[in-house]
């Protein structure tokens, strides 16, 4: 085993840098975070998921509770709509956050790769 390692740094110390003397060297762009990198994604993988579960669970508990109260028909939805959007925005602000901060990096990160490409683009014109 440590006979292929030492062959191995061996190796790596025989490799030629294939520019020529002189020529310019290559532009590099540093290589973009992997989408499940702790730096780019700290909020829940599934936030959206998540986020819209609970907006639907909270939902059919308030419906359950009006209709144990003896709201039916119309009104019931009305209600239930009404009163688990009131609640959802208190109660489920900390998963609308994850959301949205989530979103925002996918969104910052699609709008990077169109200005690289956009760069990459004139740069050959």
């Amino acid at each position: 085993m440590n006979d292929q390692s030492e062959a191995a740094e061996a190796r790596a110390e025989q490799s030629v840098d294939p520019t020529p003397a002189g020529a310019p060297a290559a532009k590099t762009t540093p290589a973009a975070p992997a989408d499940d990198s702790p730096a780019v994604n700290t909020g829940p993988r599934h936030a959206t998921l998540y986020y819209s579960l609970a907006r639907l669970a909270l939902l059919l508990v308030v419906a359950g509770l009006l209709y144990l109260v003896g709201a039916r028909g119309f009104l019931l939805l009305v209600l239930a709509f009404l009163i688990s959007g009131l609640l959802s925005f208190v109660v489920l602000a900390p998963l609308r956050d994850a959301m949205s901060a989530r979103l925002a990096r996918r969104l910052t990160r699609i709008n990077n790769r169109i200005e690289e490409s956009k760069t990459a683009e004139d740069e050959l014109l």
